[in-house]
């Protein structure tokens, strides 16, 4: 029997080798949600059977989309609140007028 009979894959470098890419591009990949894996703690998991599905097409990536610290992406106040927030007359910042 395996050592590992659920095919689990932890870190950048361990899915990069699985997927044939340098582990740099893997954690490209995997910080900005392409690839399905989830962060256990600072780790990257994912199994051999989702990278796979991922490939023929049969699994979504990564739900929670990519981390907005790789990204260097941060949601505007009018983003979250679905455009709710209206410019005021004279300053243009948002809130009730």
């Amino acid at each position: 029997m395996s050592n590992n009979p659920l095919g689990i894959v932890r870190g950048a470098a361990a899915i990069g080798a699985a997927i044939g890419v340098s582990p740099r591009r893997a954690y490209w990949l995997l910080e900005r949600g392409v690839l399905p894996a989830v962060k256990e703690g600072s780790t990257w998991t994912s199994t051999l059977d989702r990278l796979r599905r991922f490939y023929e097409g049969d699994d979504p990536p990564n739900v929670l989309g990519p981390a907005p610290a790789a990204t260097g992406d941060r949601p505007r106040a009018d983003d979250r609140l679905g455009g709710t927030i209206t410019p005021t007359s004279q300053d243009g910042g948002g809130g009730p007028s």
